[in-house]
């Protein structure tokens, strides 16, 4: 979404693999991305994505200390940006490139991307550098009402805790006490909707969702659990 581009005229079909966005600091994340959207969906009378997951590249800039509220801002405005795009994505895999920073999603964050994309999005995937907040999963189920499949990685930290605040209660791999209570949560407010719920990680984080079965037993979302190439159902 970074550079205008021109394609012939009387294109049938564009295809496209994945899509790279640059958060700004000037306060037009919104306005830049909906017309790139837009230009998009004009360059071809039919445009899609090679995979039923395209990954969303989002780079980062150093917002500096105090920042955090501003940078979570822009990310609103780039999601509602998507609009546009809603009905040609199906699943969406988030992949901030900044490395050493995380991006934070909150109940606006979610929001936002929902109102973009809510009307088609089925599928998300979250990597370790994306924070899902409490106030996050709480507004998901509404946010994305044709989710069935949440696929997030647990890795290297305690997911839910990116400031070390409640890590006392998780150790290297596993989810933190707040993800924990974010997760069980989220099963109990969606018991009557089929979702996928894979999170990969170490063996600690196996063992740990082991002992968590009974927390979500009753509801229809299935918690799942992926290391490597080994995928077991819990």
């Amino acid at each position: 979404f970074d550079q205008p581009f021109a394609l012939p005229k009387g294109v049938q079909q564009l295809v496209l693999s994945d899509v790279s966005v640059a958060l700004q600091t000037q306060g037009n994340n919104e306005v830049r991305t909906r017309a790139f959207a837009m230009q998009l969906l004009q360059s071809a009378q039919e445009v899609r994505f090679s995979s039923p997951c395209p990954r969303l590249f989002i780079t980062m800039p150093d917002w500096g200390a105090g920042m955090q509220a501003t940078a979570a801002l822009e990310l609103q405005g780039m999601f509602r940006g998507l609009m546009p795009l809603s009905g040609t994505l199906q699943g969406l895999e988030i992949l901030p490139t900044a490395v050493g920073r995380e991006l934070q999603m909150g109940q606006q964050q979610v929001e936002a991307l929902g109102l973009a994309l809510g009307a088609s999005l089925a599928t998300l995937k979250l990597p370790a550098t994306v924070h899902l907040g409490p106030e996050g999963w709480e507004a998901l189920g509404d946010a994305l009402p044709h989710l069935t499949r949440l696929e997030l990685s647990v890795a290297g930290r305690p997911a839910g805790n990116p400031s070390g605040e409640g890590a006392e209660a998780a150790g290297h791999g596993t989810l933190g006490r707040e993800a924990v209570n974010a997760l069980v949560g989220f099963c109990a407010a969606n018991s009557g909707r089929c979702i996928v719920v894979q999170l990969s990680g170490t063996r600690a984080l196996l063992e740990q969702l082991v002992g968590l079965r009974g927390a979500w037993a009753g509801s229809a979302v299935q918690v799942r659990y992926e290391m490597d190439t080994l995928f077991t159902g819990l």
